[in-house]
């Protein structure tokens, strides 16, 4: 099986290489990651619901009971942790789209202004060349 040559023959097309793979790498992380939190969260809402049915339960009831007020901090605590790691997942995300936009642009317009330009102007003037011999064998 035959791989394609990746574009690396010179710097600017591999820097446009990485920060497109930036890019990708990014928006992956953060699509797992945010997935993987979602299952945390319906855990963290199953749990809260069960608490609210022995709330419910207890509503005669003028204290509550120690067990029911814990399992209550233990949801709010892993609640603010859930919504810590979405927040660090938004920032890595972030920084890697914006840093892999930045590098993929500047690389690509590095990239023409200082070779291929003058790449085209080489293989127009190959192709006028060749278009003027074609005209003298006719």
């Amino acid at each position: 099986m035959n791989l394609p040559n990746l574009p690396t023959d010179n710097l600017y097309k591999f820097h446009c290489l990485v920060g497109f793979i930036l890019v990708v790498v990014s928006l992956l992380f953060g699509l797992f990651n945010v997935l993987s939190l979602n299952k945390d969260t319906n855990k963290i809402y199953k749990d809260m619901q069960i608490v609210e049915l022995k709330l419910a339960a207890l509503k005669s009831n003028e204290s509550i009971p120690s067990d029911i007020k814990n399992q209550v901090i233990e949801i709010r605590r892993q609640t603010q942790d859930v919504y810590d790691q979405l927040g660090i997942v938004k920032m890595v995300m972030n920084i890697g789209v914006i840093a892999g936009t930045f590098m993929y642009v500047y690389s690509s317009i590095l990239w023409y202004l200082r070779l291929q330009r003058y790449e085209d102007i080489i293989i127009r003037g190959k192709a006028e060349e060749y278009g003027r011999g074609i005209k003298k064998l006719k």
